[in-house]
C-alpha cells in the first residue's frame, strides 16, 4: 500500500499522479482512472482524443492527448500532446 496521511491506494495502475510545484510547496494530485461504465452516461466529456482545441488563457492551439473523469470533482481533466505533464479542465479549453 502506498500513501501519505489519509490518502492511500493499493492498485497503482488505476491511478495517475500529477506533481504540482508552487514556490517551495510541492503537492501530488492523485486521480483515479475509471472505465466509461463506472462514469455513467450523464458525465460525458466535451472533447475527444486527438481533437484540436484552443487554450482560453493563451489562445494557443493544442491537441487533446487523453481525458480522465475526476469523480471527486465531477468533471473531466485533459492532458495535451504539447504539455504532457500538465492537466487542464474543460473550463480552460474551448472548441475551435
Amino acid at each position: 500500500m502506498i500513501g501519505n496521511g489519509n490518502l492511500s491506494y493499493t492498485d497503482q495502475k488505476d491511478y495517475k499522479s500529477y506533481p504540482i510545484i508552487c514556490g517551495t510547496l510541492r503537492i501530488v494530485l492523485i486521480i483515479k482512472i475509471q472505465n466509461e461504465s463506472e462514469i455513467g452516461m450523464k458525465n460525458t466529456n466535451k472533447f475527444s482524443n486527438d481533437q484540436q482545441v484552443r487554450l482560453k488563457s493563451t489562445g494557443e492551439l493544442v491537441t487533446i492527448k487523453k481525458s480522465m473523469y475526476v469523480q471527486t470533482m465531477k468533471r473531466f481533466s485533459y492532458t495535451l500532446k504539447e504539455y504532457p505533464n500538465t492537466f487542464y479542465f474543460e473550463e480552460e479549453i474551448e472548441s475551435l
